[in-house]
């Protein structure tokens, strides 16, 4: 006697169709793997448009399309997790606009993340020849406060308010969120399971003194050199330049996956092309929202 090989999955005599089966399967790898592993994305994105194609050809077949999680899976994907911060302050004690720009990116569900201080001007600012001071002020001004502050998505020209959810200017990190609706299309970056190696390949990427009219993202090599601790801090040194505008971007593995956030570029004289490791950040994001819980 001939056996069936549906006769425990099936609920009528029918054999199943391809595409059923196909559909099934794909479901028992995210359930497995989860809706945001690489693999199962993509392989559900091309099944999709393959049942699409195929109901839009005359084909009766159920539009079982499988749930796709919108993750970031290369540079094309990027734009849509991308995004430009940028800050213009009246100085009003010496009558100077400030300007800050830098990367922000959407890590999982967290939200937002950039570096704290895009969100400050550090330079020395001057007036007649002199190094503003107000009373022992802090270092630096703080650009919160200003009118003119912005997130912007060069690659649809769209501009979006935000809040700060947490900041911590020791680990120079700022977690922020849209003000209203996020962007149509919106794709966030999945943070590497556990820290990247030396001598392993990645991409920094960010908006390096950007200006109006540039619309995409720049996507560098590199490789990893050097991995240490600073400050009590878990540090990753690549070997390209971390620029004016990359601080806040996203240093991700061959497959995207975020490894960590570019915050300090070096000099002829001295300093690393540094960024923070991504275990450090999840691990201030959840203490964050911890504490936050905690004294509520």
């Amino acid at each position: 006697m001939a056996i069936n090989a549906y006769a425990r999955q099936n609920r009528t005599p029918q054999t199943p169709s391809l595409h059923r089966v196909i559909w099934g399967r794909l479901l028992y790898l995210k359930m497995v793997r989860g809706a945001e592993d690489l693999l199962y994305t993509k392989l559900a994105e091309k099944f999709n448009i393959l049942l699409k194609n195929s109901i839009n050809s005359g084909q009766n077949l159920k539009d079982n399309f499988l749930p796709i999680s919108p993750i970031v899976r290369n540079s094309k994907d990027a734009e849509d997790g991308l995004f430009l911060i940028e800050f213009l302050a009246d100085h009003k004690e010496t009558g100077k606009i400030l300007s800050s720009q830098g990367t922000a990116f959407i890590l999982g569900n967290y939200g937002l993340i950039t570096c704290d201080h895009v969100l400050r001007y550090e330079k020395p600012i001057q007036t007649n020849g002199k190094e503003w001071d107000d009373n022992g002020a802090e270092p630096y001004f703080d650009l919160i406060p200003c009118e003119t502050k912005r997130i912007v998505h060069p690659s649809s020209g769209q501009e979006f308010n935000f809040d700060i959810v947490f900041r911590d200017p020791v680990r120079d990190l700022a977690l922020l969120k849209f003000i209203g609706d996020a962007p149509i299309n919106a794709r966030h970056f999945v943070p590497l399971e556990s820290a990247i190696q030396r001598h392993q390949k990645g991409h920094l990427l960010g908006f390096p003194n950007w200006a109006p009219g540039r619309k995409i993202h720049n996507d560098v090599e590199c490789v990893i050199t050097n991995k240490f601790p600073r400050s009590a801090l878990n540090r990753i040194e690549v070997n390209v330049p971390v620029r004016k505008g990359n601080s806040g971007g996203p240093l991700v593995d061959s497959l995207f996956r975020v490894a960590g956030v570019a915050q300090l570029g070096a000099t002829q004289a001295d300093g690393n092309d540094e960024c923070l490791c991504i275990t450090e950040v999840e691990k201030w994001i959840k203490d964050s929202l911890f504490k936050s819980t905690n004294s509520e």
